[in-house]
């Protein structure tokens, strides 16, 4: 497995979506990959440890460098990992996990829930 883009990447000055910190999150990953692809619980192990040292607002900067160094194993271990976290979670949890804030007036955002509550059921808290 190689990368196309790596030495791209290390050529380009405005990379605003590679970090060298995400980067060295990123680029060991194939070969990791590739020694215990056969391996599955092997390679949920390793995931899982990775995503011990990864805070939530990194996950999406993991994506963006996942998707530019074209790693699709990566890209889906990655956006599985988000939809996991978010799934069936309030719009206040996923507002805290992406770090946005609401650009909904109070009220606004009180009608539309009323008004789509049958949406919100089933809809862990936290």
């Amino acid at each position: 497995m190689k990368f196309c883009t790596v030495k791209q990447y290390f050529d380009d000055e405005n990379n605003n979506n590679v970090t060298n910190g995400i980067a060295t999150t990123v680029i060991p990953l194939p070969n990791k990959h590739l020694k215990i692809k056969a391996n599955n619980k092997e390679m949920e192990q390793y995931e899982q440890e990775l995503l011990r040292n990864v805070m939530p607002q990194e996950l999406t900067k993991l994506i963006l460098a996942a998707n530019y160094l074209n790693f699709k194993e990566a890209l889906d271990f990655f956006c599985r990992t988000v939809a996991n976290a978010i799934q069936n979670k309030s719009v206040d949890y996923v507002r805290k996990f992406f770090g946005l804030e609401s650009d909904f007036e109070p009220g606004e955002e009180e009608k539309l829930c009323k008004e789509f509550a049958w949406s919100f059921e089933g809809v862990d808290e936290d």
